[in-house]
């Protein structure tokens, strides 16, 4: 039969309290440096984030500035010219009177479909009162273009007007 000697049993017990103790203070040590290394590699890791957050931001605030400066707001006071040449292109509708705007436009139509290319017309007349001196309060092109023309003129079928309206197909107002 074999007998085994037990490693305890050689050692005294104070060596053996020595040999544990040196060996949980090891231990203990290399925990310390891993979780003190840990803590230096998150700080690291934190302080990385924080400069890629910024550089984020930054990028973001160019982007957003970028789409502010490219993408202009519609409003009624931005002028676009569908039809090259005239007294209005360069005077925006806000100068302009905007009930007479309005009257010109519905009046303009006689010659288009496109309201937009209406507007545009009216508010190239009214344009040419602003040149004369007119100024905005004072604008009356359609009022006074109102009392010339007979309300029953678009029923002549040499009109625009008419021809919209009597074709076999309707495009509307």
């Amino acid at each position: 039969m074999i007998r085994y000697a037990q490693p305890t049993a050689q050692l005294k017990k104070d060596e053996m309290k020595k040999v544990i103790q040196d060996f949980l203070t090891q231990m203990k040590t290399v925990m310390q440096d891993s979780a003190k290394s840990a803590v230096d590699k998150t700080r690291e890791l934190e302080g990385l984030v924080t400069q890629l957050n910024v550089q984020v931001d930054k990028k973001i605030d160019e982007v957003s500035g970028q789409q502010i400066v490219t993408v202009q707001p519609a409003d009624d006071s931005e002028k676009k010219d569908k039809l090259e040449g005239g007294v209005g292109d360069d005077v925006p509708y806000e100068k302009m009177n905007k009930k007479q705007l309005e009257m010109g436009q519905k009046v303009e139509m006689e010659h288009t479909d496109n309201p937009e290319i209406a507007k545009e017309i009216a508010g190239d007349h009214l344009a040419e009162q602003l040149e004369g001196g007119k100024d905005k309060g004072k604008q009356d092109y359609y009022t006074k273009l109102e009392k010339f023309v007979d309300p029953h003129d678009d029923e002549v079928d040499d009109k625009p007007a008419f021809w919209r309206r009597n074709l076999d197909y309707r495009v509307p107002r």
